[in-house]
């Protein structure tokens, strides 16, 4: 049952008309009642393509064109995940190597309005050697101390070595 709430309409058989065309890896609650979505680098989003791995949509489901503009051309190569942390930023995980053009393997924080946060340092970034030089961070939490514990497929963070689990700190 498609739901209005999201604009989709009953009548339609092609749900990629409507919603997206590709696999999404990760929706969170953006505030404002708009949701943030992870995806593969491209998609198609009712019926107009979108790349870059991240997009924000208003409560009837249109995109934010304003994030959308803000985020520029978004992450180099797929996200994994999409997190809201406590002050109302985003942090992006996934297979990329630069978002907007700002070297950030693997991960990046944006501010509310989509901008990239410069404040977050990840140096580095991700890096394996065990599995094909290919990163994969794809899950996240914001611990009480202001830190990030991160989890996926990888050996290194910032040139430390871990093993697919990493804690990083906010700044």
């Amino acid at each position: 049952i498609n739901d209005k709430y999201f604009n989709f309409d009953d009548n339609t058989t092609d749900e990629a008309t409507t919603g997206y065309d590709i696999s999404i890896r990760s929706i969170t609650k953006a505030g404002d009642e708009k949701y943030l979505i992870a995806f593969p680098s491209s998609a198609r989003y009712r019926n107009q393509d979108v790349r870059g791995g991240v997009l924000r949509i208003n409560p009837d489901g249109s995109i934010d064109e304003e994030f959308l503009t803000n985020r520029g051309e978004g992450a180099s190569f797929g996200t994994q995940k999409a997190f809201r942390d406590g002050d109302g930023k985003y942090i992006i995980l996934g297979t990329f190597s630069n978002f907007n053009s700002n070297n950030c393997r693997g991960i990046v924080r944006l501010n509310a309005d989509g901008t990239v946060d410069n404040t977050f340092n990840a140096g580095t970034g991700f890096a394996s050697t065990l599995y094909g030089n290919n990163f994969n961070p794809n899950s996240i939490v914001h611990l009480d101390n202001g830190k990030y514990l991160v989890g996926g497929g990888f050996d290194s963070y910032n040139g430390q070595s871990v093993r697919n689990l990493a804690l990083i700190n906010s700044d």
